[in-house]
């Protein structure tokens, strides 16, 4: 569930002396790992945990205890959005910045399903062992959502430019109705197109039931219209946690996050390795899956 290429490649000088207690982008994605690490060991070892006690005694003391871990896992994927809707407007490839999430959205798949779906303890019956498709990890989730705000962008883009040439700069042109026609029509082309590859990405995440599946993808759009109008840091990621608690009352405990970014103000922070970062979310559930193999 993360990403960071962002903070390596963020231009924002900083000051040399603080004014005030600030939270930094490596911050914020130490407190998104943390999180979701708290929520995955409610998922993947509690709750089966849990389940095997319902069944033996007709009763467990571990359903409080989980939801508590649970509570506190849902700050993690909207701080996750948050800085990849950052990271999409200063990582210098946005191609690479994809491709890189393609790339280990299926290198997470296996260990999410060992930890999630629990394929190791099922067993090798499957047709592909140690994967069930039956739900995929939150990598593809993010992958798809990045997808719709990178094509958004370039249809913005080029609509923008186009404006700029004076092709379609007939708001204000006393030349007739011709011009006004075909900015009406480039405007409408516009919205179709970006509703169109919305709707688009929200259906895929939805057949292929990734991991807060289309509202994951809509939460993450949200953010990206917020930024694209100026909204400041509060309401970017203001507007996905209001959209993920529509679908879910649970993820109300996520709105502590307007906490932390009313102190984060674009600086990056202590430089930590991205690839850290990137291979903790399979590495992690790996280990989980395990665990929860030998307890089980």
């Amino acid at each position: 569930m993360n990403e960071s290429q962002f903070l390596n490649n963020m231009n924002i000088s900083e000051p040399s002396t603080s004014q005030g207690f600030e939270i930094t982008g490596a911050t914020l994605k130490w407190i998104a790992i943390i999180t979701m690490l708290i929520d995955h060991i409610g998922a993947a070892i509690l709750e089966p945990y849990a389940e095997m006690q319902m069944m033996t005694s007709g009763a467990s003391s571990l359903w409080t205890l989980d939801m508590l871990l649970r509570g506190i896992g849902r700050l993690a994927f909207p701080i996750f959005i948050f800085l990849m809707v950052e990271g999409f407007y200063y990582t210098h490839d946005r191609k690479k910045y994809f491709f890189r999430m393609v790339l280990f959205s299926l290198i997470s798949e296996i260990p999410f399903d060992m930890a999630f779906q629990r394929t190791l303890s099922m067993g090798w019956s499957q047709k592909i062992p140690l994967m069930d498709f039956s739900g995929q990890n939150v990598f593809f989730t993010l992958t798809l959502g990045f997808l719709a705000i990178w094509l958004t962008d370039n249809i913005l883009f080029l609509t923008e430019k186009k404006n700029s040439d004076g092709v379609i700069n007939s708001e204000y042109s006393t030349e007739g109705t011709s011009e006004k026609k075909s900015s009406f029509l480039l405007v409408l082309l516009q919205i179709i197109g970006i509703f169109a590859v919305v709707v688009c990405c929200c259906l895929a995440a939805e057949y292929m039931e990734t991991d807060y599946d289309s509202i994951g993808v809509l939460a993450m759009f949200a953010c990206y219209l917020v930024k694209k109008k100026g909204g400041n840091y509060v309401l970017m990621m203001l507007a996905p946690v209001v959209i993920l608690i529509l679908m879910s009352s649970s993820e109300a405990t996520a709105l502590v996050n307007l906490i932390f970014v009313f102190f984060y103000h674009g600086k990056k922070g202590r430089n930590i390795n991205k690839w850290f970062f990137y291979f903790f979310y399979p590495v992690h559930l790996l280990i989980l899956g395990i665990i929860q193999y030998l307890m089980i």
